[in-house]
């Protein structure tokens, strides 16, 4: 896979985020979902990359050739979902129309206190599983990403809701740091919540299935998963019909075994978050927002 997306520049500005912030917070969802059409055309026209990227996606579900209407619509997702942040890391975020499937599995872990590794995707909005999860107040949510990519996003949050980022752990930390930092966080029952599908230059990855051709996902979040003894959630938040359907399954826990049988563990982890993938992203392919070439070839550390 390549990691192109890792070395184009984030869209948005620091005034164009805080722009974006004070409409949506002034003029309401309803209108700002309204006025997200002509700013997704503009995507559209504009971004030539994410337009190939969005057209492959949509030819590899629906068997042909996207209308330009699909792809308009797909981009008016991407910003909708975008713009929802600013809800979901405010007070409003009871606005937005959510249903959970998999509330039972949530309230089990937390009562557990043992914490919680939880895999999610660029297949809709981490943010919106995440609101869920902060709604118990005895769950502590801590998330992997890597500041640099997206720093303009970082300052946002850190400005917006600070306590949300004093809970950000760098993935381009050393990798020694970032497991130090889960293990204390998972001892005190902390959920971890770490991207899975992006392949990042030098670290190593895993080949797997998705769509009947080939792709690489990392391998760092599943030898993650793999090596606490705590459960093991996918989130999927898909943007459909305006609101959310909020997704959390459960996926197998590792038998525990031998060093040598470890990267077995690792490999079926990444198999089962494969395959509910792929079943998600049939289920809403417009919310595929891993706007490059997925399925291009692996990069190797």
């Amino acid at each position: 896979m390549t990691t192109e997306w890792k070395a184009r520049s984030e869209a948005g500005s620091s005034s164009g985020i805080a722009f974006v912030r004070w409409v949506a917070l002034r003029l309401g969802r309803r209108t700002v979902s309204i006025l997200l059409w002509p700013v997704a055309a503009y995507f559209l026209v504009a971004r030539a990359q994410e337009r190939a990227a969005a057209s492959d996606f949509l030819r590899r579900v629906l068997g042909r050739k996207p209308y330009p209407w699909e792809l308009l619509r797909y981009f008016h997702n991407f910003g909708q979902v975008a713009t929802d942040r600013v809800y979901l890391f405010s007070d409003n975020s009871g606005s937005i129309p959510a249903r959970v499937h998999g509330r039972l599995l949530l309230e089990r872990i937390a009562e557990e206190s043992s914490g919680c590794i939880v895999l999610s995707s660029h297949l809709g909005s981490f943010e919106a599983t995440r609101a869920v999860s902060l709604e118990n107040d005895r769950v502590d949510v801590y998330v992997i990403i890597d500041r640099s990519v997206n720093p303009n996003f970082t300052r946002y949050l850190e400005e917006v809701a600070p306590e949300m980022a004093t809970k950000v752990i760098d993935a381009g930390a050393p990798p020694t740091a970032i497991a130090l930092r889960v293990a204390e966080a998972l001892g005190r029952g902390a959920w971890i919540g770490v991207p899975a599908d992006r392949q990042v230059e030098g670290a190593s990855a895993l080949e797997c299935s998705l769509m009947g051709q080939k792709c690489w996902l990392p391998r760092g979040p599943f030898a993650l998963a793999a090596a606490f003894d705590v459960p093991i959630v996918m989130a999927t938040g898909l943007y459909l019909d305006g609101g959310y359907e909020l997704y959390f399954d459960e996926l197998p826990k590792p038998e525990k075994r031998s060093r040598r049988q470890r990267e077995a563990v690792v490999v079926e982890l990444a198999g089962e978050f494969t395959k509910r993938l792929e079943r998600y992203a049939y289920m809403a392919p417009m919310n595929w927002f891993n706007l490059y070439d997925f399925w291009a070839d692996r990069v190797d550390p």
